[in-house]
């Protein structure tokens, strides 16, 4: 019979190397990380658990909503509007409320008939238009009114094509006549504009005393060299002069010129262009004198002329009515 292994003693400190038993001893054995569950996998077990319970929750509420149609609802609403027709009404048809419309109890358009055909047979009333109980047609309108509901709506008034349910002989209605058109103002004549009125000419008339003729010019032509002559005082444009500040006397934007700046007797008298020379200086004076300062001499009547187109010239002044002048 072998032996048993001696016992196992413990090695004294500082013989050698530990043995297993001791270093297993000293250090006892710890799980690994991670072979235990943490606080996060009972947190995800937790939510998956919350998740389902909510789901069979809303299967059962589902399964008990109603999803029946609309004619189902209108059917039920219809059995519990309709009393029974055993029953008795506590109160008379007259006063009794009208009942809860429904779908079917809305009132049909009567169709237009056909003129010379006979009248189709009208379809049977509803139980809200003539009654179940054969108490005619007020009857069910007062079992709707007991019920609470809304009355009828009337029967749209016939067509007066149709002659108000007649024969169908009617005559169709007229259109309305249109309104006329409002009629529409006369149009004025445009205002004839008054003509403005020429300017008055410029100027004034210089008239002989011997001739009582104006001062003009040969022809009616304003031109330069034209010769001054005695014309009648007829206003025209021709016919009257300016006595300018300058000591010019124009008429038709010329100046009077004594011909070729001359101051001997009988220097004739014309009109030229305005160029400053003295002997286009004239002045009338207080004794009625028109006299050229340059030639000291005055405008005079050819000869003591006094018939239309006598020439016009330079004299010594001598007081005589043929060379007297004034402006009016």
């Amino acid at each position: 019979m072998p032996s048993s292994p001696p016992p196992h003693e413990p090695k004294p400190p500082g013989s050698g190397r530990p043995s297993f038993s001791d270093t297993f001893s000293a250090h006892p054995a710890h799980p690994q990380r991670g072979t235990r569950p943490g606080r996060r996998v009972w947190t995800t077990l937790l939510s998956a658990g919350a998740v389902t319970a909510v789901c069979a929750l809303t299967v059962s509420l589902a399964g008990q909503i109603d999803l029946s149609t609309d004619e189902g609802r209108s059917e039920r609403t219809a059995a519990v509007a309709k009393p029974s027709a055993s029953a008795p009404s506590s109160a008379p048809p007259a006063s009794a409320a009208p009942s809860p419309r429904t779908a079917d109890d809305t009132p049909r358009q009567p169709r237009p008939r056909t003129p010379g055909k006979p009248a189709a047979a009208q379809p049977p009333a509803r139980d809200g238009a003539a009654g179940t109980d054969g108490g005619g047609p007020g009857a069910g309108a007062d079992r709707g009114r007991a019920d609470g509901g809304a009355p009828p709506a009337a029967a749209p008034p016939p067509r007066t094509g149709d002659g108000g349910g007649g024969s169908g002989g009617g005559t169709p209605p007229r259109a309305a006549p249109r309104p006329k058109p409002a009629a529409r103002p006369a149009t004025r004549p445009p205002a004839v504009k008054p003509k403005p009125k020429p300017p008055a000419p410029r100027g004034t008339r210089i008239t002989g005393v011997a001739s009582g003729r104006c001062l003009d010019v040969a022809g009616g032509r304003v031109t330069d060299g034209a010769k001054v002559v005695l014309n009648d005082c007829t206003g025209t444009s021709g016919r009257r002069w300016e006595f300018r500040p300058d000591g010019t006397v124009r008429t038709g934007g010329y100046c009077m010129d004594v011909a070729w700046g001359s101051t001997a007797d009988g220097a004739l008298v014309q009109i030229a262009r305005c160029s400053g020379n003295p002997a286009q200086t004239f002045v009338l004076s207080t004794q009625n004198d028109l006299v050229n300062p340059q030639a000291n001499k005055c405008v005079d009547a050819k000869d003591f002329g006094t018939t239309k187109g006598t020439p016009i010239q330079i004299w010594g002044c001598g007081g005589a009515t043929n060379q007297k002048w004034r402006t009016r």
